[in-house]
C-alpha cells in the first residue's frame, strides 16, 4: 500500500452561552453553535500488494461542510441530595462534495480507468439529549444514572459508496463518586453500555470484476455495534 496526499483545510466555528447563576434549585444553560469548513485535497492511494496491478486515485476533491445547533440543559434540585438533569440538542448538517475518482493501474505505467465526476450534497438533522440523576448520599459519597442520545452527521466518501448515512449512540452509564479521609482518598466506580446504530466505518471493496482483485477503500454504515465495560478509578 501506497498513499500520498496534500490537504487544506480552512474552518470557523462560534459557540455562544447563557447561563444561569450558581447555587440555585434550578440551574440552566442555553446556546447556539455554528460551523463552517472548507476542504480541499489532492490524494492518491495505491491498494495493491503489486503496485502495478491496480490503484485509485482521488483528484482535487472540494468538500465543504455546515452544522448548526442550538442546545439547552437544566439540573433541577427538588429537595438538597436529589438533582434531576434534561438537555435536550437540535442538529442541522449539510455538506456537499465534488472529486474526480478514477481505478485503473498504477504508476510508471498508470493507465487509467473510468473518471466520474461526483458532485453531491447531501443534509441530516437530529434531535439528541441526556436525562440523568444523581442522589447524595453524603457530602462527599453520590451514585448516579444517565442516559444521553449520541449524534455524528452522514457525509461524503470518494471510493465505492458516496454517500453514508448519519450514525447515532444510545449510551446508559451508572455509578458513584466518593472522597474518604477528609478526602485524601477518591474512588469512582461506573459501569456503561453503548448501543450504535448505522456505525460509521471504512472498509475494503473489491472495483475489478472477479477473479481480479482491486481493493478500494471507502466509508459506508456497517449497522449495529454494542461496546459495554466499567471502570474504577
Amino acid at each position: 500500500t501506497r498513499q500520498s496526499n496534500t490537504v487544506d483545510t480552512d474552518a470557523q466555528t462560534l459557540e455562544a452561552r447563557l447561563t444561569s447563576t450558581a447555587d440555585e434549585p434550578l440551574e440552566w444553560v442555553i446556546g447556539v453553535f455554528g460551523m463552517r469548513s472548507d476542504t480541499f485535497a489532492d490524494s492518491t492511494l495505491f491498494t495493491t500488494p503489486n503496485p502495478n496491478v491496480g490503484a485509485t486515485r482521488i483528484d482535487n476533491p472540494v468538500h465543504k461542510a455546515n452544522s448548526y445547533a442550538v442546545f439547552g440543559q437544566t439540573t433541577w434540585t427538588p429537595y438538597d441530595p436529589l438533582h434531576l438533569t434534561l438537555g435536550l440538542r437540535y442538529t442541522y448538517d449539510q455538506k456537499e462534495g465534488n472529486s474526480l475518482v478514477q481505478f485503473g493501474t498504477a504508476p510508471p505505467s498508470y493507465s487509467p480507468g473510468p473518471t466520474p465526476n461526483n458532485l453531491l450534497e447531501e443534509s441530516w438533522d437530529d434531535f439528541s439529549g441526556k436525562v440523568g440523576i444523581a442522589y447524595d448520599l453524603t457530602d462527599s459519597n453520590m451514585i448516579f444514572a444517565n442516559y444521553s442520545r449520541g449524534y455524528q452527521s452522514g457525509g461524503l466518501g470518494y471510493g465505492t459508496n458516496f454517500v453514508f448515512d448519519a450514525e447515532t449512540n444510545s449510551a446508559y452509564e451508572i455509578g458513584s463518586k466518593n472522597r474518604f479521609f477528609d478526602e485524601r482518598l477518591q474512588i469512582n466506580v461506573e459501569g456503561f453500555f453503548y448501543d450504535y446504530r448505522d456505525k460509521v466505518t471504512p472498509v475494503f471493496v473489491n472495483v475489478a470484476t472477479p477473479p481480479a482483485f482491486i481493493p478500494n477503500l471507502t466509508t459506508t454504515n456497517a449497522g449495529k455495534l454494542e461496546y459495554k465495560g466499567g471502570s474504577v478509578e
